[in-house]
């Protein structure tokens, strides 16, 4: 949606977001997803499903899942960009996650900002949303 801001959301928030039990207040997520549409990407969710230990886990992060705005995948030509991001991202997890930010042109919903500094994503923290 044109106008509308975009995030591309690091497991970190959703983490926050499965384990936020005060009523009272909002999860980062929750104030995302206000805000604008909410991305994720399929590493996110895998180690989302990897972590659940029973099915109704399983069931509460599909329902997260579904509350998004979509799940991106990593496209083949994404990969192009993990040379660069060699020397800049901490792992390869991180490097195949950047590539999606940056080919998507989408920035980093994070608690952690100095895990992708120096990167060239943008970045931007639960406070600032």
């Amino acid at each position: 949606m044109k106008g509308k801001t975009e995030y591309l959301i690091d497991s970190d928030i959703l983490i926050e977001h499965l384990s936020h039990t005060d009523v009272s207040t909002e999860s980062v997520l929750e104030k995302a997803v206000k805000k604008g549409n909410c991305f994720t990407t399929a590493l996110n969710a895998s180690e989302l499903y990897f972590g659940a230990e029973s099915n109704s886990e399983k069931e509460i992060i599909d329902k997260l899942l579904d509350s998004l705005t979509g799940v991106l995948g990593f496209h083949p030509r994404y990969s192009f960009t993990i040379y660069e991001l060699r020397g800049r991202a901490e792992s390869l997890r991180d490097a195949m996650f950047l590539s999606v930010a940056l080919n998507n042109r989408l920035p980093i919903l994070t608690m952690q900002k100095e895990r992708y500094k120096n990167t060239g994503a943008t970045i931007i923290l639960p406070e600032n949303i």
